[in-house]
């Protein structure tokens, strides 16, 4: 619990000095895809703007473990990116089989990662 907090924090300071310092490189009049945005959807907006935050999260958590990676823009979403994506969907994996286990739906024979999961009989 306390090397994730650690490193919750680290990555939240990180992203507070990458924001600052991107914003402050920014020309006043460079957001201009706020005019396009305006046109769209409220909803295809926010679910964007949701995209791009987690896309900046992802990336932020790889340099955050990796601080000396560069990469093109074709390895960086093949590798950083998936690569926290797939962290990301195997913690919540993890979640949803504890639930469905503790629910009496799924049966959980061994432990650890050779744990199994199937269909609890009745």
């Amino acid at each position: 619990m306390f090397e994730k907090f650690t490193l919750d924090r680290m990555i939240s300071q990180i992203k507070s000095i990458f924001l600052t310092s991107v914003q402050a490189r920014l020309p006043k009049c460079a957001d201009t895809r706020i005019f396009s945005r305006r046109e769209r959807s409220g909803n295809q907006v926010k679910d964007e703007r949701q995209r791009e935050k987690e896309l900046a999260e992802a990336i932020l958590e790889y340099l955050a473990e990796y601080p000396q990676a560069s990469d093109t823009l074709e390895g960086i979403a093949e590798w950083w990116i998936m690569r926290q994506q797939v962290r990301v969907e195997i913690e919540t994996l993890v979640k949803v089989l504890r639930l469905l286990t503790k629910s009496g739906l799924l049966e959980k024979t061994g432990e650890g990662d050779k744990a199994l999961y199937h269909l609890k009989a009745i």
